[in-house]
């Protein structure tokens, strides 16, 4: 369709975004999501609707409490250590309270033309009862992906809010010709442009990836392992995103790097093997948790018993020291997050092993 001759330029208007075949170039997935043109098309936009998935922000612990927007500081911010991924449903809606802040996206997968500029704007029904629709309004010729969001409730109740109702607006403006250079095209593919899945900023990766290749330039026989399992993972589809692909693929290298300065095989079937034997021994974690939670439970319930029953004050302090310590050991296990994160992601890096036996 050449669309050069269908409008001459400015703000598309409904007589535009009704033709099918330009709201289907735009929609990409307008056949999976149920794209309703009837109800999303507006006299000079599209309305767009609220994902399933969101990401609420992890409430302050150990670690770093303190984003450094200094220079080069995204090489190093890791968006798991701010954000938990959640999914809503009717049953389970979105519930802001006042003051917080929710990062979302749009359940539609855009599109913009290479000859457009898009602008994702929040509804005006919203801004009234005081729920802030809000992101980079800015969306790039080329852009591809399902927009992120920054939700923000200023008012002084909460919002409730359901998947998949109107939540904010995309208005197409034609440039005066198309652009050279895309924001898909190959030369930007290090700012992962080319299919944005709205989640947190992961800039961070690409940078640490780059960063980890070159560290590992000065071990061949590690690099050597490194292209075997890269070609392993990819002739096998073991991660079904390029999003999870990279971020095991850091992980992996990191335990390359650790593993070459011990000296220990370089080999593929050798390094799977340890990988599996690993995943298998720290997955044994979990289950001793929950042991010590179970006997952090019955040293609560010891606790009470003693002091009714035990009389003698030298078995009761002993007793009540025995139970203290099996509850403080239990708090501490299960307040360091950061430990059990860490933990979960050594694990995760493994995964490649168990899935490729």
């Amino acid at each position: 369709m050449n669309r050069e001759n269908d409008y001459k330029g400015g703000v598309l208007t409904d007589s535009d975004y009704l033709n099918e075949e330009l709201y289907k170039s735009i929609i990409v997935n307008w056949e999976d999501t149920e794209f309703a043109p009837a109800n999303q098309i507006q006299p000079a936009s599209i309305d767009l609707r609220l994902s399933e998935t969101i990401w609420r922000q992890k409430r302050r612990g150990f670690g770093k409490n303190v984003i450094d927007t200094g220079k080069d500081s995204r090489v190093n911010f890791d968006p798991e250590d701010v954000w938990r991924e959640d999914v809503i449903s009717v049953k389970k809606p979105l519930v802001i309270k006042p003051g917080e802040m929710v990062l979302a996206r749009i359940t539609e997968k855009l599109r913009i033309p290479d000859d457009c500029i898009g602008l994702i704007v929040g509804k005006s029904s919203f801004s009234r009862l005081g729920l802030s629709v809000a992101c980079s309004p800015f969306c790039n010729p080329g852009y591809l992906g399902n927009y992120p969001l920054q939700l923000y409730n200023a008012c002084t109740k909460s919002i409730v809010l359901y998947p998949n109702m109107n939540i904010c607006q995309l208005i197409c403006i034609k440039l005066n010709g198309t652009v050279a250079l895309p924001y898909y095209d190959a030369a930007r593919k290090a700012t992962n442009a080319k299919d944005d899945d709205g989640a947190p900023d992961k800039y961070w990766m690409s940078k640490n990836l780059s960063s980890l290749k070159k560290s590992l330039d000065e071990y061949p026989a590690a690099t050597k392992l490194m292209k075997s399992i890269e070609k392993e993972i990819d002739s096998k589809e073991l991660y079904d995103t390029e999003y999870e692909r990279d971020k095991n693929l850091r992980l992996i290298y990191s335990r390359l790097i650790t593993y070459h300065n011990k000296g220990k095989s370089m080999k593929l079937p050798d390094f799977a093997a340890e990988e599996r034997a690993c995943a298998e021994r720290l997955g044994t974690w979990p289950k001793i948790a929950g042991a010590l939670l179970g006997l952090a439970g019955v040293g609560s319930f010891a606790v009470t018993f003693i002091k009714e029953i035990v009389s003698d004050s030298t078995a009761k302090t002993v007793l009540l020291t025995v139970a203290a310590l099996l509850i403080a050991g239990c708090a501490v296990m299960f307040l360091s997050k950061k430990m059990w994160s860490s933990l979960t992601r050594k694990i995760e890096s493994m995964e490649w092993a168990k899935k490729s036996k």
